[in-house]
C-alpha cells in the first residue's frame, strides 16, 4: 500500500513538473508587437468591399494605409 502511494505522489510530481515545463515554453511563443516592413496608401475601396465600408463608415475614396506583402515577382498559383 505505501508502494502505491509513493507511486502516485511520484506520478503527480512527475505531471506538475511537466505542466509547468510546457507553460514557460508557451511564454516564448506569445504574439508580441512587431511593425511593417512596406506599407502603402490606397483608396479604401481596393482592399474593403462595400459591406466592409459601410460596416466601418469609410468612405470608398478615403485614402487608407496597407501592409504591402507583395515581392515583385508575379504569383506563380500552379507550382508546388
Amino acid at each position: 500500500m505505501k508502494r502505491i502511494a509513493i507511486a502516485m505522489t511520484a506520478l503527480a510530481l512527475t505531471a506538475g513538473s511537466v505542466a509547468v515545463a510546457q507553460a514557460s515554453d508557451t511564454a516564448d511563443r506569445m504574439p508580441h508587437q512587431v511593425t511593417a516592413e512596406q506599407t502603402v496608401t490606397v483608396d479604401a475601396a481596393r482592399v474593403m468591399s462595400a459591406r466592409e465600408l459601410s460596416r466601418a463608415g469609410v468612405d470608398a475614396a478615403a485614402q487608407v494605409t496597407v501592409t504591402d506583402f507583395s515581392n515583385g515577382k508575379p504569383v506563380d498559383t500552379y507550382t508546388r
